[in-house]
């Protein structure tokens, strides 16, 4: 009965690792194609515009948006906002650029958790179990880049206001901080557990 228990998990934690691999990887184009927009955009800066809204500015087919995260930056200056702000434009960029990346480092890490406890589930013994140390260098990775990321879009919201710009912020990142917590509260259990786990060993 343990064993198809363990089976069925190795098998949850297998397809979960598939899903994280997946998004971490489609992160990292968008990384990708983030850079090559913004060089795109800085190669015809001279045909930049601000839309009607002065929330995403364009060139051709090339556009940045203002919003990251939870926070809406108005990319345009001037009485009716239709002036391009060319250090607004480069702050946003920086800011989607910091997110995707962490974002995408997070799903990394998650693939490779999963990936350890399938490969346990299978091997039960053969393998460190999961109160290990990389299990607890994991958790807290994965809670330092969540509480991050409102982080970085705060620090960057702010900025952007002392710039003059209209700023709107959002409080729906602040679940990303609980969920850091969290990482961070499983990764002492984790680490709890490794020490009780020593010490049983030690015993036998």
């Amino acid at each position: 009965m343990k064993q198809a228990i363990g089976a069925r998990w190795g098998g949850v934690n297998g397809v979960a690792s598939v899903i994280a691999r997946i998004i971490e990887i489609v992160l990292w184009l968008g990384v990708a194609w983030l850079v090559v927009g913004a060089v795109l955009l800085y190669m015809n800066r001279s045909a930049i515009v601000v839309d009607s809204d002065a929330n995403r500015v364009y060139a051709d087919s090339i556009s940045v948006s203002g919003s990251f995260l939870d926070v809406d930056v108005y990319l345009g200056r001037g009485r009716m906002r239709d002036e391009v702000y060319y250090p607004l434009v480069a702050l946003v960029l920086v800011a989607q650029l910091a997110i995707l990346v962490c974002m995408a480092l997070v799903f990394h890490e998650i693939a490779d958790v999963c990936l350890r406890l399938k490969e346990w589930e299978h091997s039960r013994g053969g393998l460190e179990g999961p109160f290990g140390e990389r299990m607890v260098r994991s958790f807290r990775f994965v809670g330092s880049c969540l509480i991050a990321l409102p982080v970085v879009s705060w620090v960057m919201a702010a900025v952007c206001g002392l710039l003059g710009a209209s700023v709107s912020v959002g409080l729906g990142s602040v679940v990303f901080v609980m969920l850091g917590l969290l990482c961070w509260s499983l990764a002492h259990v984790f680490e709890s557990g490794a020490a009780m786990q020593y010490e049983m060993d030690g015993l036998v």
